[in-house]
């Protein structure tokens, strides 16, 4: 599977996923908690896609601060799939230490046919519920929500 196969996949998460996130993005507009909210389709290279939403928590320390959802697609020997709610800051030395903690995420589903896209999907509605946790929340999680997610999401 190469960039073709890629493309229809990437076409096909954009369908179900974008309609999603642009409606969560025109919501975070009127939220004060959250600035720049965007909505992106992005290709990395030919067989690694990002679709995503993402913005700039006001509490968090850095503007370079994110919190985001996002799901790539990538075709290296077939085709994976896998969605993250995730919090992250850059490393910047001598300025920012960086960090990325998991909010919420998908287990990582490998293609081995288009029709099993299905299998990736049924995940999403976990995912975006754990996005939805940490918009309430406006913040990552306590160290006690960090140790509970570690251990949920590392059974994959």
């Amino acid at each position: 599977m190469g960039a073709t196969a890629v493309d229809r996949i990437v076409s096909q998460m954009e369908a179900f996923l974008l309609p999603e996130l642009e409606r969560r993005r025109e919501l975070l507009t009127h939220d004060t908690r959250f600035t720049d909210a965007r909505v992106v389709s992005l290709r990395h290279a030919a067989v690694v896609h990002t679709i995503a939403l993402g913005c700039h928590p006001v509490s968090m320390a850095s503007p370079e601060d994110s919190y985001s959802i996002h799901v790539n697609v990538i075709g290296i020997s077939g085709i994976s799939l896998r969605g993250f709610a995730e919090w992250t800051q850059p490393f910047i030395l001598g300025r920012l230490p960086g960090f990325s903690i998991n909010e919420a995420k998908t287990p990582s589903v490998r293609l081995t046919a288009e029709e099993e896209l299905e299998e990736f999907l049924a995940h999403l509605p976990a995912l975006l519920k754990g996005f939805e946790r940490g918009l309430r929340r406006g913040r990552p999680p306590s160290a006690w929500r960090q140790r509970w997610n570690s251990c949920v999401y590392s059974r994959d």
